[in-house]
């Protein structure tokens, strides 16, 4: 048998080296698989669902889905406190950009720390992340490439950095994804499995070790779902536009090959569909008014360099205490704009499931059984289903005890 294979492997190098090549077939063979890999189409595809909805009706919404941490900042205030802002930008620029040494690869350039500086601050400022150093370092590599390490460490490889330049977006979606696995608490999980994975491998049991390692990479591309929607989040608070944002995973996504079986992380096309579907649920202009408020509160934060020359430390804002410092979404707060923005996109039976789930952890929340009686009242109008608009009274009777003044909830029980 091995002679038999080594004959078919001498004849197939003969053949190749000695018949005569058609140059032009090889040619036409390779434009049928660029058609496949081609990397601008990967580049501008667009693997967001459509949603169309024709309904033939009003969707009823008072406006009454706000968020809580912010108030009204007027245009006057929020001017004259930006400019006072951008005078201290100004000074740290200079400082920054001052700072120059002869061998450039001792030291990134002043201009690029300070784009990185300036983008992260923001992020960390309109997010009251500043309970913490966030330590970010520009590390000469030209691969396309950044993470985070421990709980405030960024590191950013000028591969990545240069390609995204341009985009302060696109570099806000980067950093926000890197703190997210931060204040997300991926680190430590990670170590976990990494702990639970070198442990079934040192006892020799090649099953559990299977089996660990499979959930770690399982359990890895899920955190990485996590990370790129509360990295947006983030970027969000900043007033960062995620359209131009989402340029990092379509670049991503033009030399990705799909697979994944094997990679902790989950291959692009299906980061842009976790992205775009994520989407759909924010509540961005509200994040945005949250942002916003945080900082007009808040002072520049003033950065250090740092001896490495390759990083720069954001420090802590002292006094900074647990109820004036970042929190991560409670499920309530998801649940609720699940159902709102899925109500307000005609998708009632979604809404209808996330408002019963809101209402499992907080039954009374009069706004909530309002807004459930919207949901029923629609699904009643799409189906003519009477048990929906039996369930809309229910809901708007419920509503009505637990807030008996409210004109939207009196309103509903009228016109039902």
């Amino acid at each position: 048998m091995k002679k038999i294979l080594m004959l078919l492997a001498v004849c197939l190098v003969f053949n190749s080296t000695c018949d005569a090549k058609d140059y032009a077939k090889i040619q036409l063979k390779e434009l049928k698989k660029a058609q496949k890999y081609d990397a601008t189409d990967k580049y501008f595809a667009d693997y967001s669902k459509k949603n169309n909805v024709e309904l033939g009706f009003d969707i009823k919404d008072p406006k009454l889905i706000k968020l809580k941490g912010y108030e009204y900042v007027s245009p006057e205030k929020l001017k004259a406190k930006n400019a006072e802002d951008s005078l201290k930008y100004m000074q740290i620029k200079t400082s920054l950009c001052g700072k120059k040494v002869d061998n450039y690869n001792a030291q990134a350039y002043g201009e690029d720390f300070y784009k990185i500086y300036r983008v992260a601050e923001r992020i960390i400022r309109a997010n009251n992340l500043d309970y913490i150093n966030w330590k970010i370092t520009v590390l000469r590599d030209t691969s396309f490439n950044a993470y985070s390490s421990e709980m405030n460490s960024i590191t950013i490889n000028t591969g990545a950095f240069d390609t995204f330049s341009t985009n302060e977006d696109a570099l806000a979606l980067i950093i926000g994804h890197e703190i997210a696995h931060s204040v997300l608490g991926h680190n430590a999980r990670k170590s976990q499995h990494i702990r639970r994975i070198n442990r079934c491998n040192n006892q020799e049991t090649p099953l559990a070790y299977i089996i660990a390692k499979r959930r770690y990479i399982s359990d890895s591309k899920k955190m990485e779902y996590a990370a790129d929607a509360t990295g947006a989040i983030l970027a969000a608070r900043a007033n960062y536009n995620l359209n131009n944002a989402k340029d990092l995973i379509s670049f991503l996504n033009t030399f990705d090959d799909g697979s994944e079986f094997h990679d902790t992380h989950p291959n692009a096309q299906h980061r842009l569909e976790n992205y775009e579907d994520s989407r759909k649920y924010f509540l961005e202009d509200e994040w945005h008014k949250q942002g916003t408020y945080n900082m007009y509160k808040s002072n520049v934060i003033y950065p250090n360099l740092s001896s490495d020359r390759k990083s720069i430390v954001i420090p802590k804002t002292p006094g900074k205490t647990v109820d004036t410092s970042y929190k991560n979404e409670r499920v309530s707060d998801m649940f609720t704009r699940y159902a709102y923005k899925a109500y307000l996109q005609g998708d009632f039976k979604m809404a209808e499931e996330y408002w019963g789930k809101l209402l499992d952890l907080d039954k009374n929340n009069p706004i909530a059984y309002l807004y459930f009686s919207y949901t029923e009242e629609c699904l009643y109008k799409k189906t003519g289903n009477a048990k929906y608009l039996q369930n809309a009274k229910d809901f708007a009777n419920f509503a009505l005890r637990l807030a008996p003044d409210n004109k939207f909830i009196k309103e509903q029980i009228n016109s039902l």
